[in-house]
């Protein structure tokens, strides 16, 4: 999913719960707001979407120094969330357990390409029952 599809799901959503009415609902959509607002990544990656769709142009947003034009690229198809990071961690946490502490290097490298290709047989295979 492209970051702009990722983030417009986002807003679309925080609209949507800008509408609720009542006290549970205002409550909840204050809730949201705040943590939208105090969540500084989130703001940056905003702002890197709408540079990446010709939106804006990053002197008119406030952006990290560190950051290049070049670099914002590879934010097109950033996850918003970590579940992608935490999948992985969990795929790999076995491979540090103090069993596996013996490992030697060319095995751990067949280790990881079996579960590379475990994660996109299961990718692939999800998309063709779309």
């Amino acid at each position: 999913i492209l970051l702009s599809e990722a983030i417009g799901i986002v807003q679309n959503i925080s609209s949507k719960f800008g509408q609720l009415t009542g006290t549970a609902g205002t409550a909840i959509n204050k809730k949201l707001q705040t943590v939208l607002n105090k969540n500084k990544g989130f703001q940056i990656m905003c702002n890197i979407s709408k540079i990446l769709t010709g939106e804006k142009n990053d002197v008119d947003l406030d952006m990290p120094e560190d950051l290049t034009s070049s670099n914002m690229t590879y934010f097109k198809f950033a996850p918003i969330t970590s579940s992608d990071v935490e999948r992985s961690f969990s795929l790999y946490k076995t491979l540090l357990e103090p069993n596996r502490r013996s490992f030697l290097f060319e095995n751990l490298k067949k280790s990881l390409i079996v579960q590379c290709n475990n994660y996109f047989k299961d990718l692939i295979y999800d998309e063709d029952q779309d």
